[in-house]
């Protein structure tokens, strides 16, 4: 039998303080990994995607830091202070996380953000003698910020580079069939709640932290896959 490991706290701080000096670039690197479109896309073109949505996020975080004078706002509440000024509702279910599929927030049709409480609170449980870890407000700041963005994609896609940049997936003579990159939208929603909450982590880092606790078999293989996927941009130079 495949054996199970258990919840270790001090060996998800080790991990957390590894993965603390990768970028937001490289991070980028590795969402492309998990692209079901990634083989269709140079890699000069796959920087330039990251580059840009990289800098879309972070652009629009800083238009909400001063339309809504958010840096007045304590750092991990300033997400629920937005969303409340655009009129965005957020609301808490319960869930049932899973290895196959971890689902921490979403934002629902409209103008209502879903938060799933098992993985903060067993995130909360584990690491409340930490302090190496995020705290679990922070955290809370940092995924409503990251559902903040797909809302304003929703509303203002039409001007930002990753949502209408597109690929060619075939061509036959004069015909064309092209698409957009959906791991574009979640490396541009990281900036956003990154450079808005203002965290000295990246956020690609919540699918190890708040998986840990529930899954800790699902969370390691995405540490490794995330360490290895460095060994080999650290290679390449």
């Amino acid at each position: 039998m495949k054996q199970q490991h258990t919840v270790d706290l001090a060996l998800l701080e080790t991990w957390y303080e590894q993965l603390m000096p990768i970028n937001e670039s490289s991070w980028g690197v590795f969402e492309f990994t998990r692209e079901m479109l990634r083989n269709k896309v140079s890699e000069e073109e796959k920087n330039e995607i990251i580059e840009e949505a990289i800098l879309c996020g972070r652009t629009w975080a800083q238009k909400m830091l001063d339309q809504f004078d958010l840096k007045k706002q304590e750092k991990a509440d300033r997400a629920w202070y937005l969303a409340n000024k655009l009129g965005l509702s957020i609301t808490e279910r319960s869930g049932k996380p899973t290895k196959f599929r971890m689902v921490f927030a979403q934002f629902i049709m409209e103008r209502s953000i879903e938060l799933i409480t098992e993985p903060i609170v067993a995130y909360t449980d584990l690491t409340q003698s930490s302090q190496i870890l995020p705290k679990p407000e922070v955290i809370r700041g940092v995924l409503i910020a990251h559902e903040i963005f797909h809302y304003l994609e929703e509303q203002h896609g039409a001007t930002m580079y990753h949502v209408t940049k597109t690929i060619q997936l075939w061509r036959f003579f004069s015909y064309e069939h092209r698409s957009t990159v959906g791991c574009a939208s979640e490396i541009a929603a990281m900036a956003f709640a990154k450079e808005l909450c203002e965290t000295d982590f990246v956020p690609q880092m919540l699918d190890i932290l708040l998986s840990y606790p529930l899954e800790v078999d699902f969370s390691k293989s995405i540490y490794e896959v995330v360490q290895q996927e460095m060994r080999h941009i650290e290679a390449m130079g």
